[in-house]
């Protein structure tokens, strides 16, 4: 019995050792699968690891869970960012090579001065950030910390957060130069590119030709015009400016407020959305004598501008003085605020109360801009940029595509998996 114990007690140390081991043996491999090298360019490596940590690094900042490509159902997607994050980091290599051969990556020491400047101002902002957030944790927990304390706990955090970058504090410097040399790479190639004033007005006349013909009969395909093309040049339907006043419901209302709006959002019938509306009916009886008093004001000559402030309930309105852009049909606004805004036909015109499931509106028409083409000065600012942005895409994909193929780029996506 007791050599049978003996030989059980055995087997388990055995079994412990093995297992140990075997963690030993994991560690190891992780490491090795981490240095595997996955791309060559121009002889230089890029490793798994930095493509595991580019992708660690992404999903921190999209607030992915980490365990997220663990689940058999996203291993494609996995696949599939890991390639892009691989081709990505390609592209980085080849343009610091790139600089190398072109001494873009040879800086002054002024220069350099301002990147020590820049990494010190990085490293002072960031400390700051999480001081902050630590003694208002403290304080939360009642909690107190000395100065030293305090001053250990933010490095600590501060070396955390540069090692979720795979970077330490030594090494911030290199690192923003590095960020510089393809700030100097991007400048080579596109920083000259210009726009002229011909090829913005060819722009407009072509285009402005082009979406007259599909928008003038076809408004609603004004969307898919929008898809397509970055600057809007005709418009096929009139905008009307209009300001408001909006006298909100009550705070004692909410949650009736909140049962009609679950119920109009859903609606799919105009029946379905003054039902939604009569659920709401005790609120805008509540603010009705407000309303009244407003109307009364407004007729007595008092300035609308004025009420706006004094009585209004949107704060919006203050950053749209020129009045919120009203056209029909386009359901960015209640169906009833934008009747309403149509209906006027007169700058300074003054609607009747409407509901929406704000409260009342009143309304009081700014301007109105007819259907028809943008006018080129209006647009141009938009046009410069469009065509800049393409222009600069398209010298910057030429290199890029110019540079692959002469380099020596040797790819192992199979270690990726």
């Amino acid at each position: 019995m007791k050599n049978r114990r003996r030989i059980i007690a055995v087997v388990l140390v055995l079994a412990l050792i093995m297992s140990l081991s075997a963690c030993n043996l994991i560690t190891v491999d992780e490491d090795k699968d981490r240095s595997r090298v996955v791309a060559t360019v121009n002889g230089a490596d890029i490793t798994k690891g930095e493509v595991l940590d580019e992708i660690a690094q992404q999903m921190d900042s999209y607030g992915i869970p980490e365990d997220y490509f663990e689940a058999e159902e996203n291993a494609e997607q996995y696949t599939e960012i890991k390639l892009s994050i691989l081709e990505s980091l390609i592209t980085r290599a080849l343009l610091l090579d790139k600089a190398t051969s072109l001494e873009l990556d040879v800086f002054t020491d002024e220069e350099i001065a301002n990147l020590e400047t820049e990494v010190a101002s990085f490293i002072e902002s960031n400390k700051s950030v999480l001081e902050m957030q630590i003694t208002q944790e403290n304080e939360a927990l009642e909690l107190t910390m000395t100065e030293d304390e305090l001053a250990n706990e933010v490095q600590r955090q501060f070396e955390e957060l540069l090692a979720s970058y795979s970077i330490t504090e030594d090494e911030l410097l290199d690192k923003f130069k590095e960020e510089q040399v393809i700030y100097n790479i991007q400048d080579y190639l596109i920083g000259d590119i210009t726009v002229t004033e011909e090829e913005m007005q060819e722009y407009y006349d072509t285009t402005l030709e082009s979406q007259e013909a599909t928008l003038k009969d076809n408004p609603e395909m004004m969307d898919l015009i929008a898809q397509v093309s970055s600057v809007i040049l005709y418009d096929p339907l009139p905008t009307y400016y209009v300001r408001h006043i909006l006298i909100a419901t009550d705070e004692e209302d909410a949650d009736l407020v909140t049962e009609a709006q679950n119920q109009y959002y859903v609606a799919e019938t105009d029946e379905e959305k003054e039902a939604a509306y009569a659920i709401m009916e005790p609120a805008f009886q509540r603010i009705y004598p407000a309303v009244e008093e407003i109307m009364n004001k407004i007729a007595a000559g008092e300035d609308f501008d004025a009420l706006i402030e004094s009585e209004g309930d949107d704060p919006g309105m203050a950053s749209y003085p020129e009045g919120y852009p009203v056209q029909e049909g386009q359901g960015q606004f209640f169906e009833s605020f934008e009747k309403a805004a149509v209906a006027l036909t007169t700058p300074g015109e003054i609607s009747e109360p409407v509901k929406s499931l704000y409260g009342y509106h009143i309304l009081k028409l700014v301007s109105i801009t007819p259907a028809g083409a943008i006018p080129f000065e209006d647009v141009k600012s938009e046009i410069e940029a469009s065509l800049l942005y393409n222009k600069q895409m398209e010298a910057w994909d030429s290199a890029i595509a110019e540079w692959t193929e002469a380099a020596n780029i040797v790819k192992y996506e199979d270690r990726l998996n």
